[in-house]
């Protein structure tokens, strides 16, 4: 697998470039595009949201500059707002592909069901891995025979060899509540695809401790930290929405220890398991990092449009005297709402500063409130495929 990387240029930097590319190129929509994806890799949205603000106003006729424009209001958490704007692009271009699938999407998110059964069958064709379709299908299936219907959609999607993640995890479901256990067990396999180990020290740092102090202090004072950011599953926390800053090389070290144990995880899994079947070729690591207090969790969750997902602990509280670190990492727990125990069982990681756990994407997941003072500080991960 290889990686793709963004370059990390400052944001007084990517101020400059777009000063200068209203004055040099002011009506050519892929300068504009992609100063707007710099600017989202460093979590500018608000910087983002101006500038194709701006390019839109110029070139009103652009599709691809009214689509960025709604990703922006989407990675800012203005899902209306992105509405708005997919809804436009979507006038321009009735048949745009991203347009309709990113549409689709954000009514998911804002709740507004109605039609959505009829445009999940759309969207699904467009894209058997989109992620959402199996969201609304889940959501009707109340009865044994709507749950093998959609287990028949999840086979047929796992059937293409596409990434399809959700797929995974609802045919897991289906099968759980249709009392076929060990097949369900079977389908979600967190016991044999789950890896922990513990980091060995960087190069460039004296101890784990050093590295941990290092890497903690550039986390909070990243300047896109923000509390219980809008459609994310942390609760009573902070996260970032670009950890990697160009003055954080502790930061940078860890991304680079991060990727090196994804591609050791991926050499090692076994050939007929499925998940090694649909290793990305080329492959972008999305990192961020989320800070806890006493009350802070993550509810059940998964990270659909990724291959695997992981965390790193860079620091956790425990009482004096405890044996162990408080807010354990959950694998394999459901959300209240689906009503049944997990068939495959659920396993707990204590968050032991220096350990890195890697599982696959499909796997749910939530961490439990330490309930005590102290940081718990962690960098969480996805490996998403990149076509």
């Amino acid at each position: 697998m290889k990686w793709q990387d963004e370059p990390q240029l400052k944001i007084s930097q990517l101020a400059v470039l777009a000063r200068q590319a209203m004055v040099a190129a002011p009506d050519q929509p892929s300068v504009w595009l992609g100063l707007g994806r710099a600017f989202q890799q460093q979590g500018c949205h608000r910087e983002a949201l101006d500038l194709l603000d701006q390019a839109v106003a110029r070139m009103p006729a652009s599709a691809e500059l009214r689509l960025s424009l709604a990703e922006a209001a989407l990675a800012a958490g203005r899902f209306e707002a992105a509405l708005e704007h997919v809804g436009v692009a979507l006038r321009l271009e009735p048949e745009n592909p991203s347009a309709r699938s990113l549409r689709f999407a954000l009514l998911y998110k804002t709740a507004q069901w109605d039609g959505l059964e009829r445009l999940a069958e759309e969207i699904a064709r467009l894209n058997p891995s989109e992620p959402y379709p199996y969201e609304v299908w889940a959501r009707k299936a109340g009865t044994p025979e709507a749950l093998r219907h959609l287990l028949d959609r999840c086979e047929a999607a796992l059937a293409t060899g596409l990434l399809c993640t959700n797929a995974v995890y609802f045919k897991a479901l289906a099968l759980a509540k249709l009392g076929r256990d060990e097949e369900a067990r079977d389908a979600l396999s967190i016991e044999s695809l789950v890896e922990v180990r513990d980091l060995p020290t960087p190069e460039g740092f004296a101890t784990d401790e050093s590295f941990r102090d290092a890497l903690a202090k550039e986390i909070l004072l990243n300047p896109t930290l923000v509390a219980d950011p809008r459609g994310k599953a942390t609760r009573g926390g902070r996260q970032t929405q670009a950890l990697r800053q160009p003055d954080a090389p502790a930061v940078a070290s860890l991304i680079r220890q991060i990727k090196a144990a994804i591609d050791e995880y991926g050499e090692c899994l076994p050939p007929e398991a499925g998940l090694a079947l649909v290793r990305p070729a080329l492959a972008h690591l999305d990192a961020w990092a989320v800070v806890y207090g006493a009350e802070g969790q993550q509810t059940p969750h998964r990270h659909p449009r990724s291959w695997v997902s992981g965390v790193y602990y860079a620091g956790a509280p425990r009482q004096p005297g405890e044996p162990a670190y408080r807010g354990s990492l959950q694998l394999g727990v459901l959300p209240e709402r689906d009503g049944i125990a997990p068939p495959w069982g659920t396993r707990e990681i204590e968050p032991v500063p220096g350990r890195l756990v890697i599982f696959p994407s499909y796997v749910p997941h939530a961490t439990q409130a330490t309930g005590i003072d102290g940081a718990r500080i962690s960098v969480a991960f996805d490996v998403v495929p990149v076509r």
